[in-house]
């Protein structure tokens, strides 16, 4: 069978068996395709204890068994514990030809939504809640030995075969999975903590990041491969550090800029030819930061001058809805989707959005004097320090009671009056891009995510867009509030988690590794909806294998092991290690010069840090760690003291910084 170049191939095995048994108010058998889904989803499951009993071996590495009667329709419903994308496969032997074998997919056990179950206990799949209607297929049994893999790539967390016996048969399976098909990675990137909370968070992160990770960086592998922008950055930048892969995002940047029209937009999900053009601006954006990462990557110009006339048109037209006063005017943003307040026309702006546009200004003017490019340099330089001003001036909200300076989520020049919003999102990129100092961005912070694990005040609105989340947990730490980052991301994440008292899935649906993690982060209990209720912060087409929820490991690497390039090329890099209330932290990332490793203690005020040759690091001690008190202990390479909690180190060896 074809498989796409590259690709990781190797078969995957159900973790156990959810329930197997009796199928009954099943519909007539029809040739219509649509029919098998739509059969699926109607039958009715009983499970039968001897039935399980026969298939239970399968789990042993001995063959299953399960007999029907003529006339009988039988089940069998399997949990692989994780997504898994691929080809499904069966190894079985059948004492009879002619029967039927519907297999059904399952990605979710209940909806964000509108509350509908899609997994039960008894083995029950909507194999049609995900993709849509048809997302089935259909065997039909020879007699004797065979080996039939799907030729349809099919993306499942559980798969239900449902048998129908025309006559009294037996089946003996010897192997049911599925055959993984998934870019090839090389786990190289680790971290650990002490804290199991947060290993359950990397562990169901890495398995998120993988399975949508095909011969692009997808949203969701089977029912939407396309490579939404804003999703595809952090999750390149998440290969950089953990996989050791830079390919897909130079097809990205490639792809995008193919799909780029006349007018400069791009399309939001390229190389697809879906009329949804123009992509919304603000996560075009997001292509000139994958162009930047890979300048920063790299050290190289050679993509910045291939892609130097669609970057110049691309900010030709975001620039031409400044104002004379700096404002970015337009609606046409995405924001964080689903909440907030957003603006409205062509005469209101958004308090999101507008950092990002003065943020990958500054990266591209950095890319145009990579490239000699000094005059256009100048012309955004100038364009940018007036984006700054009237952001300043329309977007921050003065202090007034209580309630400290902040972001406004929109402002309209065409109604001032207008509501102006107050979400955490908008205050992410404003701290992480530097439109709020230090002071400003701790104080804001304090009041929005409160201690102590950052639920909102009244009148905020919660972030959803978990790119957002990621920027949230850098803005609080970059801010001095480590501990409540750690504190927030346990807090959000805790209702996917393996047994956690907030995981509302059963018991037996939940595996030992949780999940899945949804599209969005509001949830059905942040907005205490009753069960009939829509939760309008989720789409309605939710699925289990979206990408983009496992952007905490690049903060767990960028900011708690605290390693951050800090020249293009990565001859020189920052380390500076966030103790943040665990354990302790522990992990290897990696740079463009190789891995580095990072040990950090607080306990006993040890730190040991580990570079690669021909690198040099600045490295700043832990807030815990009294730099007077601090020797740094090496057998190779250079270490010298700097201004007060401050290192160069140089040189490939292990340094060890202890206080004495």
């Amino acid at each position: 069978m074809w498989r796409p170049p590259g690709s990781a191939n190797r078969p995957v095995f159900p973790g156990s068996l959810l329930a197997a048994g009796i199928l009954t108010h099943t519909p007539p058998l029809s040739e219509d395709p649509y029919s098998i889904a739509a059969g699926i989803r109607v039958s009715e499951c009983s499970p039968d204890a001897s039935i399980e009993k026969d298939v239970q071996p399968l789990f042993s590495n001995q063959p299953g068994r399960i007999s029907g009667k003529a006339g009988q329709s039988l089940y069998i419903t399997l949990d692989f514990f994780r997504p898994v994308h691929g080809y499904p496969f069966l190894e079985f032997s059948s004492s009879s030809q002619g029967v039927v074998i519907d297999f059904g997919y399952g990605e979710i056990t209940r909806s964000l939504y509108d509350n509908k179950v899609h997994v039960t206990p008894n083995g029950w799949v909507n194999t049609e809640g995900v993709v849509g209607k048809g997302y089935a297929d259909r065997i039909l049994t020879r007699s004797g030995h065979q080996s039939i893999e799907l030729p349809d790539e099919r993306t499942a967390r559980w798969l239900t075969l449902h048998i129908h016996f025309p006559s009294d048969a037996t089946l003996e399976f010897e192997k049911i999975g599925i055959t993984k098909s998934q870019y090839p990675i090389t786990p190289i990137g680790s971290f650990e903590c002490g804290d199991e909370t947060i290993n359950q968070i990397v562990r169901l992160c890495l398995i998120h990041a993988e399975i949508t990770m095909i011969d692009a960086y997808v949203d969701t592998p089977g029912r939407e491969d396309g490579q939404w922008l804003e999703d595809d950055r952090p999750r390149a930048l998440i290969s950089d550090r953990w996989f050791g892969d830079q390919a897909l995002r130079r097809f990205l940047i490639r792809t995008t800029a193919e799909s780029q029209g006349p007018d400069g937009h791009f399309h939001p999900f390229p190389p697809s030819n879906y009329p949804a053009y123009p992509a919304p601006l603000d996560w075009s954006m997001q292509w000139v930061a994958c162009l930047y990462d890979d300048y920063l990557w790299t050290g190289e110009t050679g993509l910045i001058k291939e892609f130097w006339t669609p970057l110049c048109r691309y900010w030709e037209q975001v620039l031409s809805h400044v104002d004379s006063q700096g404002l970015w005017l337009g609606s046409h943003t995405l924001g964080d989707i689903r909440v907030g307040i957003h603006p409205q026309g062509s005469q209101q702006s958004s308090g999101v959005v507008t950092p990002w546009v003065f943020e990958r200004l500054n990266w591209s003017i950095s890319m145009a004097k990579a490239i000699g490019q000094t005059d256009q340099a100048g012309k955004w330089e100038q364009i940018n320090r007036r984006i700054a001003e009237a952001f300043r001036k329309f977007h921050v909200i003065p202090a007034q009671g209580n309630v400290p300076l902040h972001v406004g989520d929109r402002y309209a020049l065409d109604d001032p009056k207008a509501e102006r919003g107050f979400s955490q999102a908008a205050h992410s990129i404003s701290i992480t891009s530097g439109l709020l100092n230090s002071g400003e961005a701790r104080q804001v912070l304090d009041y929005i995510f409160p201690a102590p694990e950052g639920t909102p005040p009244e009148g905020v609105t919660r972030w959803n867009n978990p790119t957002y989340g990621y920027r949230v947990l850098r803005a609080l730490t970059d801010s001095g509030l480590a501990e409540r980052a750690v504190a927030h991301i346990k807090e959000r994440y805790a209702p996917y988690l393996p047994s956690h008292p907030r995981n509302r899935t059963p018991l037996v649906l939940q595996g030992p590794l949780g999940g899945p993690l949804p599209e969005y982060w509001v949830s059905r209990d942040d907005l205490k909806l009753k069960d009939d209720e829509i939760n309008s912060a989720q789409p309605s087409d939710e699925t289990g294998s979206h990408g983009w929820g496992s952007v905490p490991l690049l903060w767990m690497h960028d900011t708690l092991l605290g390693v951050r390039i800090t020249e293009p090329g990565g001859g020189r890099i920052r380390i500076a290690p966030q103790g943040s209330g665990l354990p302790y932290i522990s992990g290897h990332t990696n740079t463009p010069r190789g891995l580095v490793s990072v040990f950090y203690d607080p306990q006993v005020r040890i730190m040991e840090i580990s570079i690669p040759d021909q690198v040099a690091a600045e490295v700043a001690l832990p807030p815990e760690m009294n730099p007077q008190r601090v020797r740094v202990i090496h057998s190779a390479g250079k270490a010298e003291s700097g201004s007060l909690g401050m290192f160069q180190i140089r040189g490939a060896a292990k340094y060890r910084f202890e206080e004495k």
